[in-house]
């Protein structure tokens, strides 16, 4: 199926590039808890926030929302990069199982075709929507990310049924994935 070949290289090299790895991530994830317990130990509590505020000491009230802000803003924008990066990868595993299965086998079958089909819409939809990311529209963005694993594995079980595995699972959000 030399169209469809084409079609996945094509698709493979306009993807983004990723070039953090897992374990990038995870010394990331460690600089933000250490980060958010400086803060923690270095902010005032609840109780001497509100004085301050009641006091009318502004300098400290400004100078405490403002490392909080801060903190959750780089929070959030770690926790972006991590969805980005695993979805880059499922993306980029189900292509290769699919140009292994072309390889192998001549073609995609045709339930393939369209979870894969799925599984690459949602991705992309899943970026463009993710200019909202912190707004009202957000929605939307959480909505197509709570599809684009099950649409891999929808695919993915595709794939290994027309391998002549008997795949018994059934996939939706928050259950296991194979591959």
């Amino acid at each position: 199926m030399p169209g469809m070949k084409a079609f996945l290289f094509a698709l493979i090299i306009s993807l983004p590039v990723y070039s953090q790895t897992i374990e990038d991530l995870d010394r990331r994830q460690e600089e933000i808890a250490q980060r958010y317990l400086h803060l923690v130990s270095t902010l005032p509590d609840t109780k001497s926030l509100n004085e301050f505020a009641r006091v009318g000491n502004r300098e400290v009230v400004n100078k405490s929302i403002t490392e909080i802000r801060n903190f959750f803003r780089a929070y959030d924008e770690f926790n972006l990069k991590k969805i980005d990066f695993i979805f880059s990868k499922v993306l980029n595993r189900a292509h290769s199982e699919a140009s292994l299965h072309i390889k192998e086998h001549g073609k995609l079958p045709g339930e393939a075709i369209k979870h894969l089909k799925a599984l690459e819409e949602n991705y992309h939809r899943y970026q463009e929507l993710k200019i909202h990311f912190g707004t009202e529209q957000d929605m939307e963005r959480l909505d197509i990310g709570q599809n684009v694993l099950p649409s891999y594995a929808l695919f993915a079980k595709a794939i290994r049924k027309a391998r002549g595995e008997k795949p018994w699972r059934n996939f939706g959000p928050s259950k296991i994935v194979p591959f």
